[in-house]
């Protein structure tokens, strides 16, 4: 029956999963990085209103993630993607990364990047794989989803009737280099077309080269590599009839993998406009494979140049000239138009600056050279249109700002000269056309502000010029009514612009280390006009850039423009204006209300509709703070917010701003610091609930640098100030001497009871040795500990309670090391799949009478230690399942408690499979071999001698199992916290029947909370007989005991 059972519910999986597939496609969403979850929460918000999209459930997903972070490679291999795809039942794998890749070391673009990856995990290949750059802060989630939607056609058809086509660069098959830009074209434009067929697939070089090991194929990849081709294309002219456009012949070779015969054929088109000629070889190509696809687009050729414009855009941003040169290429050659020659310019431009930047040898750009001719060509012919060619020329200025003034080889300074002559007319013609729109003059202002380096012939010109562009600029804006508002991001960019300029003209004031400036008349003069134009407005911009100014770079003789005082008021209103930055979500609208019920999602969806400042505000709080030179100034600062919180009674704002107090109080004068602690203190006494873990961690980092700077001793730990129950217990100290030199620091402690270790059994301690471990063992007395055995390889997991178990004459021990070690008194034996293990990675270690049972990942197994042999008891690839744990998908053990008394092993169970029934608690008898489940949800327990106290994340949170009966009951009465995701990481003992956090909560069967404040939670909550170990102190080398009266 059990079988049956088991049989009909697979059943009804595969069952469900047809009619998905009918309906849906099931996607997994995984963000490979912390920076890509806000993006992967805007995506889900997207997707989940897409009817042709099914999402895996976000619980599940992080499962799948928490696997993955302990898995070194990550998401690289083929055999990985379809193991999470098997996993999540998911027929596409969404890979988000959000890293800095840019290529250049040099690159000044911090724009945050986006890379999306659309994984068939079917078969493991890439449906997608693109790059998106951040405007403004934000991605354009729209077209990313666009994207997707199109890319996921291919989702709906079987494996085996999918194309798959890896094309390579198209080459020119006549000499010199006149087809050589049409040739890059053509590549990009070939594989544009190949990517909408239905049907076809472009294979990247990874994919091909991962296809082409035969010895690493599946039954799946041998079937995709008979419908894998190579595609080679060469492209000549036939101009042999006069009169005529050239026509192109394309020569084409199509190299298979299942050993057929190559197959060479020609396309004669006759025109040489590009999107003919690549229409034409697709249907060619999709002929000679057989395939039924019939090539046909509504999408015009000015809609697909546009797209390749965006995707210009994006790669530019990113610093990627190569690949911006490419699509603008494309661009031009689809619909030719100034501004896209212009384009291919710059980015082909800025390409050879880059390998220049690096001593490198420049590449060959012969289209580079054609490029600017058609553009000269393009200009003799007077195109009416001269705002537009004045403001191409700014625009191609901007890839020259950042670099010295006057400094680098000849050709550059030559090119720079000529780009300076031609962007003074251009600004000079725009600044003429705008004088009738204020909006569209202040713009092209804040372009001559940004621009001002540049422009400058030298650095005293700079100098000497800044002023008066900052000054016309503000002027700008009043007339153009900018909003002084950092949401508006025209005036955003006043700020930014204005900070950046302003910075470059300090460096030149400074001038370089150590060399004095004989002739610096020039620099006081220029910083005194500027001073006194920004004493003249008291507008946000204006206070931002005062601060920026250092008072020894104003004036270079020392004499201080900006007084001390004022530096602090101006702090501290830049300080609150940044708070007032951060304004409350807008009211929520349909759009809002359908979002799923996730509290990521939809603050991210908050977020996307708002602009984002949090960059921003870092950076100006940094450099505000940073002109607060003197104690005397810091302790002022600080006593600003603590007059308007004791006054309002509110401490909010000053733990708003704790990061920024935090730092400031630590530069503060010794003798005042105990005074403003007071302060600070009283004010935090009176902090709301929702503020109360700040509130906390504000109040230890103060507290730790008083006792470090020796104005407060370090308190011993103590249960004065506990409330309740906490009361009826005292403090034990176990004190520990003559720790060797080389234990840099205590990683964990446990309790060994068996009956060789003495009354109470005896602490084991894992320290830390320079990446190895070493064991040692005190007695409930204290003293010095004792050795045990040579150094482990390896440390602790992370976020892991120590892996260790004890046998008769020997630990097991598991670290993040392959496998687990055998420790002996004079020996040590590593166990790893080389010795027939199942698996390397060890989740937990519990000896049982004469052998070691061991949970690895997706197994659970025994250790015969005398035969050295392994007998594997459930596995999540078992093909005929032999209990309720075996063959049903990835599964994790989390805790593993063995009972010889009662003839059990108990454990917590982590389902990674839909439909994730294992989750919960379960026994384990070994002398039966059954398995039998005591409660469903995610569990974590803690066990005394007769019974397990069991935190479930469904209400009633608490209940308790008896051991000699298995018999669960549900305890209602305790106090049921909301069991939210941080509660899943707090450890817990039992005390009898009160139940003791590692956050200092003691909770009783009377509903009851009693509060410990602790300034950090326990680190080594256990249970002993003699009491509780609560944590370790390194400075008095004291284990800390908790005992009842």
């Amino acid at each position: 029956m059990r079988f049956t059972a088991a049989g009909a519910f697979l059943l009804s999986v595969a069952f469900g999963c047809s009619l998905l597939a009918d309906d849906a496609r099931r996607w997994a969403v995984l963000s490979m990085d912390d920076q890509a979850q806000d993006v992967a929460d805007l995506l889900t918000a997207e997707l989940f209103q897409t009817e042709s999209i099914q999402l895996v459930e976000r619980a599940d997903i992080e499962l799948i993630l928490n696997e993955l972070k302990l898995s070194e490679s990550g998401l690289t291999s083929s055999d990985q993607m379809l193991r999470v795809g098997n996993m999540s039942q998911a027929d596409a794998l969404l890979l988000l990364s959000a890293s800095q890749e840019n290529e250049s070391s040099e690159s000044d673009s911090e724009s945050p990047k986006l890379r999306v990856r659309l994984v068939d995990s079917r078969t493991s290949i890439r449906l997608l794989d693109r790059l998106y750059v951040s405007s403004g802060g934000q991605f354009d989630i729209d077209q990313v989803t666009r994207d997707l939607q199109q890319s996921s056609s291919k989702l709906s058809l079987p494996a085996d009737e999918l194309q798959l086509i890896s094309l390579m660069s198209i080459k020119s098959g006549e000499p010199g280099d006149t087809l050589t830009g049409f040739c890059h074209s053509m590549t990009t434009l070939v594989e544009s077309g190949l990517f909408r067929v239905p049907n076809v697939i472009v294979l990247e070089r990874s994919e091909l080269t991962r296809l082409r090991q035969e010895s690493r194929t599946s039954g799946l990849d041998l079937k995709l590599r008979a419908s894998t081709r190579l595609l080679e294309i060469s492209i000549r002219r036939d101009a042999s009839r006069e009169g005529t456009r050239p026509r192109i012949l394309a020569t084409c070779r199509i190299h298979s993998f299942d050993s057929g015969p190559v197959s060479t054929f020609e396309v004669d088109v006759p025109t040489d406009d590009a999107t003919a000629v690549r229409s034409a070889i697709i249907e060619s190509v999709l002929k000679r494979i057989n395939s039924s696809e019939v090539v046909s687009s509504t999408v015009t050729a000015e809609q697909e140049a546009k797209e390749f414009d965006r995707r210009r855009r994006w790669l530019e941003k990113a610093y990627r000239p190569k690949e911006a040169a490419e699509m603008a290429e494309a661009a031009l050659a689809l619909a030719p138009t100034r501004d896209r020659i212009v384009a291919a310019i710059r980015n082909y431009s800025i390409w050879r600056h880059h390998y220049t930047n690096r001593s490198e040898l420049p590449p060959e750009m012969p289209r580079y050279d054609e490029l600017r001719f058609q553009l000269r060509e393009l200009d003799q012919q007077k195109d009416k249109d001269t705002v537009k060619t004045d403001l191409s020329v700014v625009n191609q200025l901007y890839s020259y700002v950042g670099s010295p003034i006057a400094v680098g080889s000849e050709k550059d300074k030559s090119i720079r000269r000529g780009l300076r002559v031609e962007a003074q007319r251009g600004l000079a013609n725009l600044q003429k056309a705008a004088a009738d729109d204020p909006r569209e003059m202040y713009q092209v202002l804040l372009d001559k502000l940004a621009l001002l380096s540049v422009l400058s012939e030298s650095e005293q010109q700079y100098v000497q010029q800044l002023p008066d562009v900052i000054a016309e600029v503000l002027q700008a804006r009043k007339a153009a009514s900018i909003e002084q508002d950092m949401l508006n991001p025209h005036y955003a960019r006043l700020v930014m612009v204005s900070l950046s300029a302003i910075r470059k003209g300090l460096s030149i004031a400074r001038g370089p280390i150590g060399r004095e400036d004989q002739n610096s008349e020039w620099k006081e003069r220029g910083f005194q006009r500027l001073n006194s134009i920004l004493q003249q407005d008291e507008e946000l911009a204006l206070r931002v850039a005062k601060l920026t100014l250092d008072p020894l770079g104003i004036n270079t003789r020392g004499a201080k423009r900006v007084e001390p005082d004022e530096l602090v008021i101006a702090t501290d209103e830049l300080l609150c204006m940044i708070q007032s930055w951060e304004v409350p979500p807008p009211p929520q609208t349909r759009a809002f209300n359908d979002l799923p019920k996730d509290e990521h999602v939809r603050r991210a969806w908050f977020r996307r509709n708002n602009p984002d400042t949090y960059r921003f505000v870092e950076y100006l709080s940094r450099e505000a703070l940073g002109k607060i030179r003197t104690p005397e100034q810091r302790a002022g600062l600080l006593d600003r917010f603590l007059v308007r919180s004791e006054l309002s009674g509110d401490p909010a704002e000053l733990i708003a701003h704790r990061q920024t107090l935090q730092n400031v109080f630590v530069f503060c004068a010794p003798s005042e610091k105990l005074a403003l602690a007071e302060r600070i203190f009283n004010q935090l006494d009176r902090a709301s609930s929702a503020d109360e873990i700040e509130a906390r961690s504000f109040r230890r980092q103060i507290t730790k640098n008083l006792q470090g700077s020796q104005l407060l001793e370090r308190e011993s730990f103590s249960l004065r100030d506990a409330s309740g129950v906490w009361q009826e217990y005292q403090t034990k100290k176990i004190v520990l001497s003559d720790i060797p030199p080389q234990n840099n620091q205590l990683l964990w402690l446990d309790i060994d009871q068996n009956a060789d270790s003495g009354p109470g059994g005896e602490i084991v301690m894992g320290w830390s040795r320079k990446g190895n471990m070493s064991i040692e063992r005190v007695g409930f007395g204290g003293g010095r500990p004792v050795k045990f055995g040579p150094d482990v390889p390896g440390t602790p997991q992370p976020f892991q309670p120590p892996m260790i178990a004890y046998g008769p004459e020997a630990m097991y021990i598991a670290t993040n090391s392959a496998g687990f070690t055998i420790l002996r008194a004079n020996s040590i034996e590593r166990v790893t799949q080389q010795e027939g293990a199942p698996s390397d990675s060890v989740l937990r270690l519990a000896w049982y009478r004469d052998r070691l049972f061991v949970a690895f990942r997706d197994a659970f197994a025994v250790y015969h230690p005398e035969k050295k042999t392994f007998e594997l008891l459930a596995s999540s690839l078992s093909i005929e399942p032999k209990n309720e744990i075996d063959g049903r998908g990835s599964f994790f053990i989390t805790s593993l408690i063995p009972d010889e008394t009662n003839g059990s092993l108990w454990m917590t169970i982590q389902d990674n499979a839909v439909p994730r029934d294992r989750n919960g608690f379960w026994r384990y008898q070994p002398k039966q071999n059954r398995f039998e489940k005591l409660s469903g949800s995610n569990v974590m327990q803690a066990h005394t001698d007769d019974r397990i106290f069991l935190r479930r994340s469904s209400q009633p949170m608490w209940a308790v199992v008896v051991k000699a009966t298995g018999q669960l009951t549900d305890l209602e009465h305790y106090y049921q916290a909301d069991p939210g995701p941080s509660l899943a990481y707090h450890r817990f003992v039992v005390d009898g029947d009160r139940i003791i956090g590692d956050t200092g909560s003691l909770l009783t069967p009377d509903g009851k909370q009693s509060k410990l404040p602790l300034d950090k939670n326990f680190r080594h909550l256990l249970r002993a007989s003699q009491g509780i170990i609560a944590d370790y102190d390194e400075r008095e080398k004291v284990i800390w005991m908790l005992q009842r009266r």
